[in-house]
């Protein structure tokens, strides 16, 4: 069973979460706001957020095994009845995890984009980065 993130949550300064958090540092707005989805697993070991209408940040520690990631994902999906997701943010292997088993529950097909590239720079000019 999950449980609801809490702002200043101290699963936020756990040392899982803290080797990870500069690329997930959004998790921490995200948890401060009430309006927002916050939830995690018991142990800390995994952290799901999202406001309304955005993007979900999902981020598994590493040190969690294969079979016990996908009970977690499986667990997140049942708490996400309700939730309509437009995106996931997380590590590849473990978004692409999650959109399938999202879209089994919810019978939607699934756009993955497993690989990600850096912007570029192109005669001073930003280019968004591509997936």
């Amino acid at each position: 069973m999950l449980t609801k993130l809490m702002p200043q949550d101290e699963v936020l300064y756990q040392e899982d979460f803290i080797q990870d958090e500069v690329s997930y540092n959004l998790i921490h707005l995200l948890a401060g706001s009430p309006q927002n989805l916050g939830l995690k697993s018991p142990d800390g070991r995994m952290i799901f957020a999202q406001s309304p209408r955005g993007n979900a940040w999902l981020w598994i520690s590493r040190k969690v095994s294969g079979d016990r990631r996908q009970h977690l994902l499986q667990a997140l999906v049942g708490e996400l009845k309700e939730v309509t997701l437009p995106g996931v943010t997380g590590e590849p292997d473990v978004a692409e995890r999650f959109a399938s088993c999202y879209a089994e529950e919810h019978d939607d097909g699934v756009l993955s984009c497993p690989r990600r590239e850096a912007p570029s720079l192109r005669r001073g000019r930003h280019q968004a980065g591509r997936c």
